[in-house]
């Protein structure tokens, strides 16, 4: 009897793509072109915006100015929120861009040394060459993933993985996530285990998929829960991604100095409030802390901030015991590395619709799931975690975002599809090798 093995992730087994669910995920992959459009029209068509004109590429306004500052021999001041105003203040008025908006830049100063060539071009130029760029690296993550994980259907799984929203979101504001998830996406294909492999190359590709994990360290609130899981399944990954994150933070205070230091922790003091903060949106966040704010709870503001932390906690603490026996075990590991990508984001404090571009990685590994299903049954739960946070996703609009925690409606549906997701999949680790429907069976017996 064809039993489907658990394995790393995206390596699910000899079981081959069954030809139904190949033909639909086709035709999804298909009808994918129509938001696709959607997206790219959003961004360089007809009913696209001017850039920085009302909103579009005002978050790359932020990593330009501490570029230009970088370049102007100004990074010892780059955690000094005034100096990063002032230094905006000479873009706005240099580009005649109209905008006056401004935004604290908390990314580790290492992240403008590696944009600061882009401030040797003027500021719409370089927008639409970061752009550009972000897209053709989110471009690559999908067809590396589609090609390790879907080798059936590359192309069309490339399609899906492609038309998720965030990652034209992430082109269309000017932030860095989609550069980030190549090397991210890249580290996860090289964690699958595949017998044909010998033990010395395992370790080679652990550590280099460490390395290349390790560029989450530019999102530090996003280090944790990866870091720890890999600890205590693949020790030599992790040293790998402790070595990469402390290669950034070295230069970072090289960059800035100790001083350059002190002004970062004051500066992310900006960000500690629960709500109210001048310059983050906190009720657009896909996180517990966004969801406690959309729901408008009547408790006082540190009491919600104590149980968004403790659950936050609880939820983070769970996935990494969970995961990590599960990769350390070869069982399961692809959905392991999928509860680690949800609950990295569900659970870090700072989490807007850029940062869902990791997203792709769990969905690619459900639809393999889905994909090689034994049953039809089985298929068509894989498929639901898919359509119901791609389809979501696709309702969001960068040009269009909600003006007010009443109206984030579809926000709310996205981060309860990931908590959802997240706590189906616990629990289908917990439950071992065992299927769902064995389980009912004995206590239906009982």
């Amino acid at each position: 009897m064809e039993r489907q093995p658990d394995a790393t992730p995206g390596a699910i087994g000899p079981i081959p793509a069954r030809p139904w669910p190949r033909r639909l995920w086709r035709l999804y992959s298909v009808a994918c072109l129509v938001p696709l459009m959607i997206f790219a029209d959003l961004l360089v068509g007809p009913s696209a915006q001017e850039p920085f004109d009302p909103l579009m590429a005002v978050d790359f306004g932020a990593f330009y100015a501490a570029a230009a500052m970088v370049r102007d021999g100004d990074a010892r001041q780059l955690g000094q929120m005034e100096a990063q105003r002032a230094a905006q203040r000479r873009v706005q008025d240099d580009e005649a861009t109209g905008w006056r908006w401004y935004n604290a830049f908390p990314y580790p100063p290492v992240t403008s040394l590696l944009t600061a060539p882009l401030a040797a071009l003027p500021l719409r130029t370089a927008f639409w060459v970061w752009a550009a760029l972000g897209l053709i690296a989110a471009t690559a993550a999908c067809w590396l993933l589609a090609r390790a994980v879907c080798p059936e259907m590359p192309l069309a799984a490339t399609l899906v993985l492609v038309s998720f929203e965030p990652i034209w979101d992430v082109a269309w504001w000017g932030q860095i996530d989609s550069l980030m998830l190549l090397p991210v996406a890249a580290g996860a294909i090289l964690l699958r285990r595949e017998p044909a492999v010998d033990a010395q190359t395992r370790r080679r590709r652990d550590i280099t998929a460490g390395l290349l994990l390790g560029i989450v360290a530019l999102k530090p609130i996003f280090v944790p829960i990866p870091l720890l899981v890999l600890l205590l399944s693949r020790p030599r990954a992790a040293l790998g991604m402790i070595l990469s994150g402390l290669g950034l933070a070295l230069v970072s205070v090289v960059l800035v100095g100790p001083g350059g230091v002190a002004d970062y922790i004051d500066l992310a003091r900006f960000y500690q409030a629960f709500s109210g903060s001048p310059a983050i949106v906190e009720w657009r966040m896909y996180n517990l802390r966004g969801i406690a704010i959309r729901l408008g709870w009547g408790w006082s503001e540190g009491v919600q901030l104590a149980v968004v932390l403790t659950a936050s906690v609880a939820l983070a603490i769970t996935t990494v015991i969970v995961a990590a026996r599960a990769i350390r075990q070869d069982r399961n590991a692809d959905l392991a590395a999928g509860a680690v990508v949800l609950a990295t984001i569900l659970t870090a404090y700072h989490v807007h619709i850029q940062s869902l571009v990791y997203l792709v990685i769990p969905i690619a590994f459900w639809l393999r799931r889905s994909l090689r299903a034994p049953s039809p049954i089985q298929a068509v739960l894989w498929a639901i975690p898919i359509v119901a946070i791609h389809g979501e996703a696709a309702l969001l609009r960068p040009q269009q975002p909600s003006p007010a925690a009443s109206e984030t409606r579809i926000e709310t549906l996205v981060t309860l599809s990931l908590l959802g997701a997240l706590l189906v999949l616990l629990f289908r680790l917990l439950v071992r090798k065992r299927g769902l429907s064995a389980v009912i069976s004995e206590r239906h017996a009982a």
